[in-house]
């Protein structure tokens, strides 16, 4: 992975490793997971876990809290 990503300057990886979590998370625009899987390479699929993010205001998440 380290020798593909030296080549693909388009990979912006977000690492924990300062907080001793050795991972790497990517934050991209798709518009599915199925999409997503089609962009990891297949041996890494199975270890994989994609994530969709979504923006909330703080009124939003004090409004879910009071349910």
């Amino acid at each position: 992975m380290v020798s593909e990503l030296r080549f693909a300057p388009h990979f912006t990886g977000h690492w924990g490793c300062k907080d001793v979590v050795h991972k790497m998370w990517f934050i991209y625009d798709f518009d599915s997971k199925e999409q997503v899987l089609q962009f990891i390479p297949p041996l890494m699929r199975p270890w994989e876990h994609i994530v969709e993010l979504n923006k909330s205001r703080v009124e939003d998440v004090a409004q879910y809290a009071m349910e």
